[in-house]
């Protein structure tokens, strides 16, 4: 049977494989999985209103498993004490269903960003999403009840949203509840929404004014200790850790942590990366690369990354197998890794059997580097787009599968300002314009000064 039956079938029986996928989640879900962090947001955020808000800990199920803290800032305790009001049963059904919608929602916008319909062919959307409940990332995150699907799938909408206000709004408002989502304000400077970037860091610091006028005490406590106490967190060196320092950490035989200056220098070389891939993206218009871009640097550079907080890995691989660089070699490499190491759950299955340490330190400290590895060669197909000549071969093929969302019933492809939504006949310009408008590679904000100029 070729490869185009398979898919055919695949597509037109796509609702089906995603009702099957479902309802295997959810038998996991009721018979299996524990929900132990939605337990820490359940149990610890009433403890904001008593003060004990960094002093609650969710005891450990076995001798094996940790006490979990509660570790985000405290307007995150704010937005989560409705939970507690909920009987635990119900709040367990509305959290799942919550993140089932919201990996479908990150799905959809995913390829809203690599279509040029305004609206993304439903079947593919439903076919990834239906294997993709069962990749490490989202599935680890599902079975502990994180919040780290809601909160993906609501960056990345709110990231590529055409209104500044909005943009930025959203991507304050959800740095307050968990710090990660802040690093988009790379994106906003790297493709010059100035705006944006000024309405996220407005709404970031109403976050932190608000919950420091309902707990001054745990809000001082947050900021001025609790953030830098990676103790809190967990162990730097843990498998679970696919940071960069808890790579290093690995490799070097620190479990603490790695020797500083060589943190430093691998974090400067993958800024350096990253920074080629984000002009590349900007200037190729490749809106969602970008984001995946600061994204993966900001999961590299943090001290801790859990297994569970890639699942921006299931954007990277939607980007690699359906965006501008899917017939290339590299981009087929990339996602062939992040298939193996996502599908094969091998960062799971080398915490699980801590033995093999034992027997193959280097190897095993190697294969638990592995979403640092798929990282950075994403990270390297999205920069090679700044190699190809905009007039070459592969840069018109590149244009003419780049796509861009339609909002607001402007097509798709179109240089436009919202005229007026800032006073004086002025807007902000959409950033998936169309390659051509101002001359093929030509960045955003460039494009922006000259229509003003105009």
């Amino acid at each position: 049977m070729s490869r185009g039956t398979v898919l055919s079938w695949l597509l037109r029986h796509a609702t089906a494989v995603l009702a099957c996928s479902v309802l295997a989640d959810l038998l996991m879900a009721v018979f299996v999985e524990s929900s132990r962090d939605l337990q820490v947001y359940y149990h610890a955020s009433p403890q904001l209103l008593h003060g004990h808000l960094y002093d609650f800990e969710l005891a450990p199920p076995d001798r094996e498993s940790r006490s979990l803290p509660f570790t985000y800032p405290p307007f995150a305790a704010v937005v989560l004490l409705p939970l507690s009001l909920l009987p635990w049963p119900l709040t367990v059904l509305l959290w799942h269903m919550a993140s089932l919608a919201a990996i479908a929602l990150l799905v959809h916008r995913s390829f809203s960003l690599l279509s040029r319909a305004p609206v993304p062919d439903r079947r593919y959307v439903v076919l990834w999403t239906a294997p993709a409940l069962w990749l490490e990332p989202v599935r680890h995150a599902l079975g502990l009840g994180q919040i780290g699907p809601i909160l993906t799938a609501l960056t990345l909408y709110g990231a590529t949203h055409p209104r500044a206000a909005a943009a930025g709004g959203w991507t304050g408002v959800l740095a307050g509840i968990k710090l990660t989502p802040a690093v988009n304000g790379l994106y906003f400077l790297a493709s010059g929404r100035w705006r944006a970037a000024l309405h996220a860091a407005g709404a970031f610091t109403t976050t932190v004014a608000l919950a420091w006028i309902l707990s001054p005490g745990q809000s001082l406590r947050f900021w001025g200790s609790a953030l830098a106490d990676t103790r809190r967190v967990g162990a730097v060196g843990g498998t679970e850790n696919q940071s960069l320092a808890g790579c290093l950490a690995r490799l070097t035989g620190h479990p603490d942590g790695p020797p500083a200056p060589l943190l430093t220098v691998v974090l400067c070389v993958t800024a350096a990366l990253t920074a080629t891939a984000l002009i590349a993206a900007v200037r190729r218009h490749d809106v969602l690369g970008a984001v995946i871009g600061v994204q993966f640097f900001g999961l590299l550079a943090c001290p801790i990354s859990w297994s569970h907080h890639w699942i921006w890995a299931l954007c990277a691989m939607i980007r690699l197998a359906h965006g501008p660089t899917r017939h290339t070699l590299r981009a087929k490499t990339a996602l062939g890794a992040w298939v193996a190491a996502t599908a094969g759950w091998l960062v799971l299955v080398l915490h699980t059997h801590p033995q093999l340490a034992a027997h193959w330190p280097r190897a095993f400290a190697a294969a638990a580097c592995v979403y640092p590895l798929c990282a950075v060669l994403t990270l390297a197909v999205i920069a090679s787009l700044a190699f190809v000549p905009s007039g070459s071969r592969a840069g018109r093929r590149h244009v003419r599968s780049r796509v861009g969302p339609t909002w607001a019933g402007f097509p798709a492809g179109a240089v436009r300002e919202r005229q007026g939504e800032h006073g004086g006949g002025q807007g902000e310009p959409f950033l998936w314009s169309s390659p051509y408008e101002g001359g093929p590679g030509c960045s955003c904000l460039t494009r922006w000064k000259t229509s003003r100029a105009a």
